[in-house]
């Protein structure tokens, strides 16, 4: 089976790097990554306007690994449509550096490297250690060795993709696996700093912890399971349709254009 890693902490991040040791004697390893740092990128992607530069990478134990000068959806849509010549079975994006957990899922571009293969139709697997000291990536790439096989027998595997969030513990002090709702959100609020310096005007927020508040799911959300001690397990989709408040919106049906050409009832 081939597998293609993507991430979005760049080609050389420690966590793509453990995963592909992980995987390697099992499956035919195949890496896109960027050539640097692009976290928070979320889905953002230039292959339809640019040419991005792709530099050849040796890698022990992976088939053929590229760092390309773009977005993690872009290293995925790259992977997956010709980069190698060979047809993808598998994405995996990480082991990522710090969670992806409740709202983080909306900023992530480890989150939309495994989901741009779902857009291509190919099953999707994102893996975070949530630690942003992450230093021992054994636990995660253990997990995502142990999922693997449940998740290609799924018969709609390539309709949504795993995210996965590992705590940050020791292999043996992990309780175990929990599949998990999405938690509500986190609160990302903070005071915007200003900061005035040989006149121009700099924008930054304090980078505390983010406030977890209380889930009001009835599942457990993969924050309470990674609080707990365990792996969480959130399958995701990309359906954004808030079908709950179409009947809240049929009134704007009998809108038409009158002879002014304004809208009107």
């Amino acid at each position: 089976m081939n597998i293609l890693l993507a991430n979005d902490d760049g080609i050389d991040s420690p966590g793509i790097k453990a995963l592909a040791d992980a995987l390697k004697d099992e499956y035919d390893i195949y890496i896109a990554a960027p050539l640097s740092q692009r976290s928070a990128y979320s889905h953002s992607v230039t292959y339809f306007y640019r040419k991005n530069r792709a530099e050849r990478r040796e890698i022990e134990g992976v088939k053929e690994a590229y760092a390309i000068d773009c977005t993690p959806a872009d290293c995925t849509y790259y992977g997956v449509n010709g980069l190698f010549k060979k047809k993808m079975d598998l994405v995996i994006s990480g082991i990522n550096i710090g969670r992806n957990l409740a709202s983080d899922v909306i900023y992530s571009g480890t989150v939309a490297a495994a989901g741009e293969a779902m857009i291509q139709k190919v099953p999707g697997i994102a893996v975070s250690l949530c630690s942003y000291q992450a230093s021992d990536f054994k636990a995660a790439a253990d997990a995502v060795k142990q999922i693997i096989p449940y998740f290609m027998n799924c018969p709609q595997k390539d309709s949504f993709i795993l995210n996965i969030n590992v705590p940050d513990l020791p292999e043996n002090e992990i309780k175990g696996i929990r599949v998990t709702d999405l938690h509500d959100h986190v609160d990302y609020a903070r005071p915007v700093e200003r900061e005035e310096k040989d006149g121009e005007l700099f924008l930054f927020i304090n980078d505390d912890d983010m406030r977890d508040p209380e889930s009001s799911k009835e599942r457990i959300s993969d924050v309470e399971a990674v609080n707990a001690g365990y792996i969480a397990v959130t399958p995701l989709y990309y359906d954004l349709c808030a079908r709950d408040n179409i009947n809240d919106l049929l009134h704007m049906e009998t809108i038409r254009l009158n002879e002014e050409g304004e809208y009107a009832l």
